[in-house]
């Protein structure tokens, strides 16, 4: 559905509710303006809105074996290096010259310096899996790989790096919870991981018999906000398996918001992110972004998680996500009416002399939306 911050609504509301002109810059004479009244450009505080629709609907994922830290990256994956000459002298031809002839100079020969084969990576093998119907709580091994377990831990966030210290998020916060809920001692639950937590992350580890590092890999642990049953399994005991590989397929028992991302608001929806969820007819929820997956065609899907679980009857069901953000820094803005869209594209106003201004868009609240343009400041008049 349109949103407000996209440009493409912003040009419709103009054009047909407010009877907007389409310009063109060529030996035409200046069409007619709608309005002669002129309103004065604004500095002021805008606050956006963000609105997507979307539905809940029962989580549903593919447990994918993950990808590990590779060759750092800028580090020169290259295998032959900016070629090197030398001065050293040709070998001595057999072939003789005739007497007297001139000898040609030796040219410097190039050699290529080939950087040393990486070394090979070892493989890994599936030694435990679940059948199809288990159902896997949180705490419990979802499979296991060279006998190590990948556990299946509570919360929204996503398990996309590794957990040591100093790193910060969502995240760390949902396993601080996690392990204080078991009774280990992380100081105060946030989402910072401290010296603190990683001891209490190995005395974790040191309780279920694996190494106690006090940090946890990627792929040791995948979150879910509850238990998941198996509906399919990509795998059997003793398969070889690689990063990228599809293990399991599982749906959960609580739902999570599914939302459409237009391609004008790609840029805009991050993980991490907050969102309140209204369920048409029912409760409004809030909901954080896990992942925002892009579509080749254009747009993306941002799933979230919700911070509660509505009572509802039957799944999935319509929703409307909507956030809500208070810009910190003061920004020109006009009146939607005063905008006009170019037909060679692009968004201008005219001064009250009637000079066509182009400007760039960059949001809007209700009727009035946000610009940029050197050619605007405060108290400029534009025609209304």
């Amino acid at each position: 559905m349109p949103t407000k911050r996209t440009l493409l609504a912003v040009a419709a509301v103009a054009a047909v509710v407010l009877g907007v002109v389409v310009l063109t810059r060529g030996d035409d004479p200046e069409p007619t303006i709608a309005s002669p009244d002129t309103v004065q450009v604004e500095s002021r505080q805008l606050t956006e809105e963000i609105s997507l629709a979307g539905s809940l609907q029962p989580l549903e994922r593919t447990i994918t074996h993950p990808s590990v830290d590779g060759v750092d990256g800028d580090d020169d994956l290259s295998a032959v290096d900016e070629p090197v000459t030398t001065d050293a002298a040709p070998e001595e031809s057999e072939t003789p010259t005739a007497e007297g002839a001139p000898v040609a100079e030796a040219e410097p020969r190039v050699v290529a310096e080939v950087a040393p084969a990486p070394e090979p990576v070892a493989a890994s093998f599936v030694t435990d899996v679940p059948s199809v119907g288990d159902v896997i709580a949180p705490g419990d091994a979802l499979y296991r790989v060279d006998g190590s377990p990948v556990l299946l831990l509570p919360g929204s966030s996503p398990a996309w790096r590794t957990l040591e210290p100093d790193v910060t998020g969502p995240d760390v916060t949902q396993l601080e919870t996690y392990l204080t809920d078991l009774g280990y001692d992380v100081g105060t639950v946030d989402d910072s991981f401290t010296s603190t937590t990683s001891s209490a992350v190995a005395a974790w580890q040191a309780d279920l018999g694996l190494d106690a590092s006090g940090s946890i890999p990627l792929g040791a642990v995948v979150f879910a906000p509850d238990s998941v049953t198996v509906t399919a399994v990509q795998v059997a005991v003793g398969d070889e398996i690689v990063d990228g590989d599809d293990v399991l397929d599982v749906a959960g028992r609580e739902l999570e918001a599914s939302l459409t991302v237009e391609p004008a608001m790609v840029s805009l929806v991050q993980p991490g992110q907050e969102f309140e969820v209204a369920v048409r007819g029912g409760p409004t929820v809030t909901a954080i972004v896990a992942s925002v997956v892009v579509n080749p065609r254009g747009g993306a899907t941002a799933i979230a998680g919700l911070s509660e679980q509505p009572d509802l009857d039957v799944a999935p069901v319509s929703v409307t996500a909507t956030r809500t953000t208070t810009a910190t820094d003061d920004v020109l803005t006009v009146p939607a009416e005063s905008i006009v869209k170019l037909d060679r594209g692009g968004y201008a106003v005219h001064l009250e002399d009637g000079t066509l201004v182009d400007i760039e868009i960059t949001g809007s609240s209700g009727s009035t939306v946000a610009v940029h343009s050197d050619d605007l400041e405060p108290g400029v008049a534009v025609r209304g």
